[in-house]
């Protein structure tokens, strides 16, 4: 089970079909600006539940000094660069060595209870993430059309 947030916005017909009108590369680089910046609402709310170690444990060196709210991230990465297969994955969560400590405290363990911190962000930001991304992917939108006609 992956710690990070799998958010699926229903797809609005008349901005699918602008948006695959598009070149494929040019609608891939629209998608992923608008999509990080309806992710940003969700990084901040995670990094608010998330836990910061205030122990020191015999292996914490100055090197090892970021806690696992401040490694969580917004990642994007896609699909095959065809037409056909057209799509945009945009993850936030805990990266790296951070990602067990992020699912021990969803979860819980024998030993900890569980603390969620994904889920209720996840729920708090549904609403401002499609808002914004709409808006974000309209206003990419005009901003490629308006290019394309100089």
């Amino acid at each position: 089970m992956s710690n990070k947030a799998t958010y699926t916005l229903k797809n609005d017909k008349a901005l699918d079909a602008d948006i695959n009108r598009l070149d494929v590369n040019v609608g891939l680089k629209l998608m992923r600006k608008a999509g990080r910046e309806a992710a940003r609402p969700m990084v901040t709310l995670m990094k608010a539940g998330a836990n910061v170690s205030t122990t020191a444990s015999s292996s914490y060196t100055a090197e090892s000094r970021e806690h696992m709210r401040d490694s969580i991230k917004i990642t994007t990465s896609s699909g095959s660069r065809s037409s056909a297969s057209r799509f945009l994955k945009i993850s936030v969560g805990p990266s790296g060595k951070h990602t067990q400590k992020a699912v021990a405290q969803e979860f819980g363990t024998a030993k900890q209870s569980a603390q969620p911190f994904v889920k209720p962000a996840g729920k708090q930001a549904r609403g401002l993430q499609q808002r914004i991304l709409i808006r974000a992917i309209n206003r990419e939108l005009k901003n490629v059309t308006r290019g394309s006609r100089k």
